[in-house]
């Protein structure tokens, strides 16, 4: 019994050296390269969010200009009221309108031929389920979607279909500081 006892006594303070040795200062660098990394995250997330901010403010700029330079369109003084201007030039566009101030219904349509890129028309609103719908062309309800404001996430269940759709998800991802998770594999094989 005392040799066991013995054993035992040098087994406990050989396993608490090796704790507080080895251990423990895995654990602390552990804890030094999380708080890093969770740094690094929250930065990217700040720079991401600043520079999407003044990619919406330059399409602003550059639709507003451009509606006063074009003669083609006649009247763009509606162009210039533009809250925000969501874009992937080449492919298409989402110009947020106020509530009080709607497009000519012809410009959309000479806009997208000028510049070879669909154009869409919404509401600018503090709703963001609303806003969300709208660039989404959701008017019909057929897509099945929540937002999580805490988590700043928006989910994307069902009732997403063909590269349009998708575009509009990178659109709105310009407009909407969240994060969107959707099934895209889905979304290319459906058109």
């Amino acid at each position: 019994n005392a040799t066991c006892d013995s054993i035992w006594t040098q087994l406990e303070k050989n396993l608490d050296l090796l704790v507080t040795n080895k251990l423990d200062k895995v654990i602390s660098e552990f804890e030094k390269i999380y708080s890093v990394v969770t740094s690094l995250s929250l930065t990217q997330t700040s720079l991401c969010n600043d520079l999407g901010d003044q990619l919406v403010a330059l399409n602003s700029t550059m639709i507003s200009k451009f509606g006063s330079m074009n003669e083609d369109l006649g009247s763009m003084d509606s162009l210039a009221s533009a809250k925000r201007v969501a874009r992937i030039p080449g492919v298409c566009m989402t110009l947020l309108m106020p509530s009080d101030s709607a497009l000519d219904p012809s410009v959309p349509g000479l806009l997208s031929e000028i510049l070879s890129e669909d154009v869409f028309e919404a509401e600018e609103t503090e709703d963001e389920i609303a806003l969300i719908n709208d660039v989404l062309g959701n008017a019909d309800g057929s897509i099945n979607l929540t937002l999580d404001k805490e988590d700043k996430t928006v989910r994307i269940r069902s009732g997403i279909k063909g590269i349009q759709k998708y575009n509009r998800i990178r659109l709105l991802r310009q407009l909407l500081p969240y994060r969107i998770e959707a099934d895209y594999d889905n979304m290319k094989a459906g058109g």
